[in-house]
This record gives C-alpha cells, sequence and structure tokens, in this order.
C-alpha cells in the first residue's frame, strides 16, 4: 500500500489538513500526535505527524514515528508549514525545490519553483530574495534521510505558506492566523497531495 506522510511542526498548520481528509486521531506517540486516513479502496494510507516547533522537535519526533514502522517501501514525505519570504505576498502557497544545499521533489502540474528552504533557530528577519526562512525543514530532511529505509532526496516535498515578509514580520503571528492561512490553502495543498500519490512508486 502507497504510503504519504505529512509532517508539520505546529497543530495550527495541521488541523486544516486533518478535516479536510477527515483523518482520526492516533493514541499519542510520546512527542508527536499523529492522525491517519486510508483511502476507500485501500490503496494508500495518508498519515500526518505534528511534530512540534524547532529542530530538535522535530528531528525526535520524526524519528519515533520511523522507528515505529515496519517495512514500508512505498512511501514518500511532505512537509508543510508556514516560513518567511523577502517580497512574497502573505498567505501565498509555494511548493520549494530544495532544503538547503539537496534538491527535492516537486509535484506534477505546480509550477516550477525558484526557492530554496532555509532552516534558522529563531524567526529571522534578514530576507534573501529566493530563500524560505522556516525553522524545521532542514531537521525534516536530515532525520528522514538518516533513519527512513530506501530514500532518496525526491521522495519528500515541501510547501510552505508565507507567514511575513520585509513589510510584515512575524511577532503578530497566533495559532488561529496560522490556521486560517493554511486554510485558504487547502485545495492548492490538495492538488499537489494527489500528484504526490499518484507519483509514489
Amino acid at each position: 500500500m502507497k504510503r504519504l506522510l505529512i509532517v508539520t511542526a505546529l497543530m495550527s498548520e495541521a488541523v486544516p489538513i486533518i478535516n479536510f481528509y477527515r483523518m482520526q486521531k492516533q493514541p499519542k506517540r510520546g512527542s508527536y500526535h499523529l492522525f491517519l486516513c486510508i483511502s476507500p479502496d485501500e490503496t494508500f494510507e495518508l498519515h500526518l505527524v505534528v511534530a512540534g516547533i524547532g529542530a530538535e522537535n522535530m528531528y525526535r519526533s520524526l524519528k519515533a514515528y520511523l522507528g515505529a514502522q515496519q517495512n514500508v517501501s512505498q512511501i514518500a514525505y511532505l512537509n508543510i508549514g508556514i516560513a518567511g519570504a523577502s517580497q512574497e505576498s502573505i498567505g501565498r502557497l509555494i511548493w520549494a525545490n530544495a532544503i538547503a544545499a539537496t534538491s527535492i521533489g516537486l509535484p506534477e502540474g505546480v509550477q516550477n519553483s525558484p526557492y530554496t528552504v532555509r532552516s534558522v533557530e529563531v524567526p529571522c528577519h534578514q530576507y534573501q530574495q529566493g530563500i524560505l526562512f522556516d525553522m524545521e525543514a532542514e531537521s525534516c530532511l536530515q532525520c528522514i534521510t538518516e533513519n527512513a529505509q530506501q530514500f532518496v532526496p525526491h521522495a519528500l516535498f515541501c510547501a510552505k505558506v508565507v507567514s511575513d515578509n520585509r513589510s510584515a514580520y512575524a511577532h503578530n503571528i497566533d495559532k488561529h492566523w496560522v490556521k486560517d492561512i493554511v486554510q485558504k490553502n487547502i485545495t492548492r495543498l490538495d492538488f499537489g497531495i494527489n500528484n504526490i500519490i499518484k507519483s509514489i512508486k
């Protein structure tokens, strides 16, 4: 059975996805929350891990999830969250084509992206053209690379909703607002998610 694992840092990033796909909450697994659903024809599973804020929480939660899985070969990974950008409008969904120096997957049908994600320890106001700043994507890539079986970077995808830019810094962000800007992009996310699932081999 095919599987797509979606990973977010915040519950507010995850709630629109959970509601859209009618995912079921599983018993809490140590450091992370897990939600899942199975397609009506039982050909794929959608799993969602809410890992917590920051690189350390991301790595620890994702490692625990991966360690609990048994012989899952047909799998892709998707990191969804918020990120700062230089001049992009607040609320815009951007699919990145790289995390740090590593090229990653881009869903079929999504416009080619010139964006790279770089992770920082705290919100960054030193914006750069073509860079999305978040706090977890690099840790997500590192953990999957080190702990997932038969992983190749193009099996990892990354979608970020712009939360701040040069004109609007990140200090006023709250969970309700984050949920709202992800919710407004849910049909675009669904388009990418469905094309990722189709590409899993």
